[in-house]
């Protein structure tokens, strides 16, 4: 009796233990975003309109502002990080629109959706609304 219980116990055991599914794999895009940190090369205002504006440019003398300390951290677990010098902010991310778009939630429920213009090993190009901005990877 004592045997049979071992037994039937061992069987709900080895029954009730599912193997974890692996990881569905990370799309090129998600890839590329989230391998590297991201640095403003360029940031323009009134983008496509006739009062298109260059704020900055990196190493350029005369920006307006200096988007020079920014970092942009994608993470693969849907973390984003904005380093602003030392300082940090913390929200997530997503790709919708089969990954055309990059839908920022931030902890006080707003969201922000940046249009890809272009995302390659190289340059992480993004649109929102009249605003225009070229990264690159940190080196």
């Amino acid at each position: 009796m004592k045997y049979m219980l071992i037994a039937v116990l061992c069987v709900f055991f080895l029954v009730g233990c599912k193997k974890e599914a692996p990881d569905a794999p990370l799309s090129a895009n998600t890839e590329l975003l989230t391998s590297k940190a991201w640095l403003y090369d360029e940031y323009y205002t009134g983008y496509n309109t006739p009062a298109k504006k260059r704020v900055y440019k990196r190493n350029a003398p005369g920006n307006s502002a200096d988007f020079s300390v920014y970092q942009y951290l994608f993470k693969k677990d849907g973390s984003f990080e904005v380093k602003v010098g030392t300082e940090s902010t913390f929200s997530t991310w997503k790709f919708v629109e089969d990954e055309t778009i990059i839908e920022i939630s931030g902890s006080a429920g707003s969201t922000t959706r940046l249009k890809i213009m272009e995302l390659s090993q190289n340059t992480f190009d993004w649109m929102l609304d009249e605003y225009y901005a070229k990264m690159i990877p940190k080196k």
